[in-house]
């Protein structure tokens, strides 16, 4: 399993917090099992509207970051967002690396 740093700001992170996402890494973790380490930031801010939740999920693989970013005022679904996000641009990722196979 790969290295996630959780980081929360204006927020504390519990422990059903963090095996919430956990669960969501493992998903994206399937789709490209050799990733060394991701960051997950979660921010509270308070806006004229409320409180605010933003979650920023980060990979860096060598030179390139993907990012999946999302925010609201629930916290799981602005997780659950944010993981799809970035499991999309895992896929697109994926799918850029497949193409250059088949032109070598």
């Amino acid at each position: 399993m790969m290295d996630v740093l959780i980081r929360g700001e204006g927020i504390e992170i519990g422990e059903e917090l963090e095996n919430f996402i956990k669960k969501k890494v493992r998903k994206i973790e399937r789709k490209l099992p050799e990733l060394p380490s991701m960051e997950v930031h979660i921010f509270s801010e308070s806006t004229r509207s409320g409180v605010i939740k933003r979650v920023e999920m980060v990979i860096e693989l060598g030179g390139l970051e993907l990012r999946g970013e999302a925010e609201g005022k629930e916290i799981l679904s602005v997780i659950e967002e944010a993981s799809k996000h970035l499991s999309r641009q895992v896929e697109k990722f994926k799918g850029k690396l497949r193409e250059r196979r088949r032109e070598s």
